[in-house]
């Protein structure tokens, strides 16, 4: 790879990431207000929305890559148009052909990892977020259900647990007024 190959894919790559982190930082912030809110209604510590938090990144770069990679050739483009770059490198015997090669190559880096991110890991962390909130919520809300008292959990009904585990509750009993009793 000649000098000048190198110093357009070091410039596209380096802006592509400096735009990718700043992207990142940013739905940090907007995601973690969200998240920070939703756990002080559940009860869920700052470990737990971190965790969350992690599981949607990969969704975040999915939408984020293709987006980021169309802005950073446009602007590594025209920033070697307006420093008449690109008239040197003409002037040195390459074609426009040549700017295409690199661009394909950058554009199939990120193709790469946009297939990467939307056939393996955006599903699986969108399972893992659904499963990590539920495991969350369901921890938090059976930590705070006591084992042998009724509890009133609606105005004509109480829950009696009979025996609490590190897997669950047990031996649940729920009470209604108008059915009757559920043994579950």
């Amino acid at each position: 790879m000649k000098r000048i190959d190198r110093y357009i894919l070091n410039e596209l790559f380096r802006f592509f990431f400096a735009l990718l982190v700043l992207i990142g930082v940013v739905f940090t912030i907007q995601r973690l207000i969200f998240l920070t809110e939703w756990s002080m209604y559940r009860g869920v510590g700052m470990i737990g929305v971190f965790k969350l938090l992690a599981c949607l990144f990969p969704s975040l770069f999915l939408i984020a890559i293709p987006l980021v990679s169309l802005m950073v050739m446009v602007v590594v483009f025209s920033r070697l148009c307006e420093e008449n770059e690109l008239i040197v490198i003409f002037c040195s015997g390459k074609s426009l052909t040549f700017l295409l090669k690199l661009g394909f190559v950058f554009s199939f880096f990120s193709a790469l990892l946009v297939g990467y991110l939307s056939f393996f890991l955006v599903p699986r962390s969108l399972v893992k977020f659904r499963l990590l909130r539920y495991e969350l919520v369901r921890a938090k809300s059976e930590a705070l259900i006591p084992a042998q008292r009724f509890v009133d959990f609606d105005e004509k009904g109480w829950i009696y647990v009979q025996k609490k585990d590190e897997k669950g509750l047990k031996h649940i009993i729920i009470f209604q007024d108008n059915s009757g009793f559920n043994i579950l």
